[in-house]
């Protein structure tokens, strides 16, 4: 992934709800 560490925390909390589901 091209995120920062802390962009991706910030963008997993939103986006892993669907993904993982």
């Amino acid at each position: 992934l091209w995120f920062k560490e802390g962009e991706l925390c910030e963008w997993a909390q939103v986006q892993a709800p669907w993904l993982m589901e």
